[in-house]
């Protein structure tokens, strides 16, 4: 050292790069859909500070392309479904050490993948209505996706679609349920989980599901119509007496009162028009929705012949009375 001899270090030090492992995400779709986005996260970043790690995430994110194992298939045999591997798509491990050369980033071993479900098929009633006694209307329905829109497939796929409802023709509502190839499904419940019958049929490609309609039976229109009616004044009131229009085959109006409320009791009404109101209990008559027209009871005069008595007297007595 006193030589002038430069002094050898007494340690070298390296800086090596980060290890950073790319997790893809497991995922699935329907078949016939398009791939959803593949997701993915870092894995050994427990050192790195949080401003790193976001600012790292960020870029990250506008290079890291993945891209999947080519198929459609559901299953490999029945109960094990196919598994669709998720990998850097290719030149990716290239561009990412060009652009990152701090960190040695890589895919982790156990790598996400994609399944294929059966499509969700909805078969969905449309809800109708009629009026009472009218006949039933042409039920129909639509096929959609989970999603509300109308998807195209065959009868000849799903099986043969019925739709019947609950019987009855009374005002009111009624079920419009589904039969599938001669059997009856019952609604699609809330929280669906796999496919079983009565709820869910099963294809090979699908899963069908039903959304019921309602067929909702509204009243039907009636008139109540009071007869007009007329009286000699003193003479006893006549019966009051109205005439329905609108009512269905044979149906008759039940609870249906006539009043007067300005006539008297005992038929002594001065000579005018009195008005005769009709009041329909609507419980009664469910079917129909009434609506009335008043009548008028006219009382007219009674004539009256007033008669002189012939009389005599002699001459010079006063007259008689």
């Amino acid at each position: 050292i006193g030589l002038g001899i430069p002094a050898e270090p007494l340690f070298r030090s390296s800086i090596k790069k980060k290890s950073i492992y790319i997790q893809t995400e497991n995922c699935e779709k329907e078949k016939g859909a398009e791939d959803p986005v593949f997701t993915w996260h870092m894995q050994d970043v427990e050192n790195l500070q949080a401003d790193s790690l976001a600012n790292l995430k960020k870029a990250l994110s506008s290079v890291i392309k993945l891209e999947r194992v080519a198929g459609e298939e559901i299953e490999v045999e029945a109960g094990t479904p196919m598994k669709y591997y998720i990998t850097f798509a290719d030149g990716l491990a290239e561009e990412l050490e060009a652009k990152f050369p701090n960190y040695r980033i890589s895919q982790d071993k156990t790598k996400g993948y994609l399944t294929i479900t059966k499509t969700k098929i909805n078969i969905v009633v449309k809800s109708d209505g009629k009026i009472y006694g009218a006949d039933d209307p042409k039920f129909t329905y639509s096929k959609q996706n989970n999603s509300g829109k109308n998807v195209s497939v065959s009868e000849d796929v799903l099986g043969k679609i019925v739709l019947t409802r609950a019987s009855g023709e009374n005002a009111g509502s009624y079920r419009i349920k589904v039969k599938i190839d001669g059997k009856e499904y019952e609604e699609k419940p809330a929280v669906v989980e796999g496919c079983e019958y009565p709820y869910c049929k099963e294809t090979v490609d699908y899963y069908i599901y039903v959304i019921w309609g309602s067929l909702v039976i509204q009243p039907a229109t009636a008139t109540v119509t009071v007869d007009d009616v007329s009286k000699v004044y003193g003479e006893m009131t006549p019966e009051f007496t109205y005439t329905v229009d609108g009512l269905v085959g044979k149906d008759e109006l039940k609870d249906v009162t006539l009043s007067c409320a300005d006539c008297s009791s005992d038929d002594l009404e001065d000579v005018g028009e009195y008005s005769i109101d009709a009041s329909v209990k609507a419980t009664s008559n469910p079917n129909y929705k009434v609506t009335t027209k008043a009548g008028k009871l006219t009382v007219s005069k009674k004539a009256v012949t007033v008669s002189v008595k012939n009389a005599k007297k002699t001459y010079g007595d006063a007259d008689p009375k």
